[in-house]
């Protein structure tokens, strides 16, 4: 089925199978490794998939000589007062547009 949309060859999607596939594909990249503060990436499992270790507003001589091994942080980058926040996001809890 998934072969069938990217390759367009299922009727009745407007303008095309191909373009549904690509912008479900576009989609889940986004809501996958994205910041959560906007609503996807949930408990950080897209930046842990990556080994991404999260937002450092500093890095310290330790966490340079740890480079891949430093430990997630696990924060969006919202969650520090150095950014701004909108109002709250009812959804996430987290400050935002929540018709974004």
């Amino acid at each position: 089925m998934i072969q069938a949309l990217q390759n367009d060859q299922i009727p009745g999607c407007s303008p095309s199978s191909q373009g549904f596939f690509a912008l479900v594909r576009d989609h889940t990249i986004d809501g996958t490794f994205s910041d959560p503060y906007y609503g996807g990436n949930r408990d950080f499992v897209g930046w842990d998939m990556l080994q991404y270790p999260g937002i450092r507003l500093s890095a310290s001589e330790t966490d340079v000589r740890q480079g891949s091994a430093l430990s997630p942080s696990h924060q969006s980058a919202y969650d520090n007062a150095t950014y701004t926040k909108m109002a709250t996001n009812t959804v996430t809890g987290r400050g935002g547009n929540q018709n974004a």
